[in-house]
């Protein structure tokens, strides 16, 4: 069984701040999108998009640190997603590390910011922080 400790290798490991204030409300509405039932056609997905530096990448690290201390989670992924290709390949890293021989890599996604996935179990899903990059994608 794959540890908690599992780190995934990235460029930049993501940093949380101790000095994390309100959004109170932001992290509610996360915890309700990813506390609806699951549908095997359709994952819960949380998508913050925004300027840089209004604690986008904090609010989803946030949620994913608190989720996980709350047992919530079995995992807490990291991966870039500063182009398509890093998406591309941190989640099929992360795939080949939970055992889902099943998925196959297609060419279609954006880019965006940092991304956080959780939940190994029978319902696969992600935070993702999603800032406008140089190619235009958001």
């Amino acid at each position: 069984m794959l540890q908690a400790t599992t780190k995934l290798p990235s460029r930049v490991q993501p940093v949380i701040t101790r000095h994390f204030v309100g959004r109170a409300k932001e992290l509610l509405e996360i915890h309700r999108a990813f506390n609806t039932p699951c549908d095997a056609n359709r994952p819960a997905r949380y998508a913050l998009c925004g300027p840089g530096g209004v604690g986008k990448s904090q609010l989803a690290l946030q949620y994913a640190e608190r989720a996980y201390a709350q047992g919530r989670y079995l995992h807490v992924f990291y991966i870039t997603a500063s182009t398509a290709g890093h998406i591309r390949d941190g989640l099929a890293h992360i795939l080949c590390l939970v055992q889902k021989p099943d998925y196959t890599r297609t060419k279609s996604g954006g880019a965006g910011g940092p991304a956080v996935a959780g939940q190994c179990g029978p319902c696969h899903r992600m935070a993702a922080d999603c800032r406008p990059c140089r190619a235009g994608f958001g």
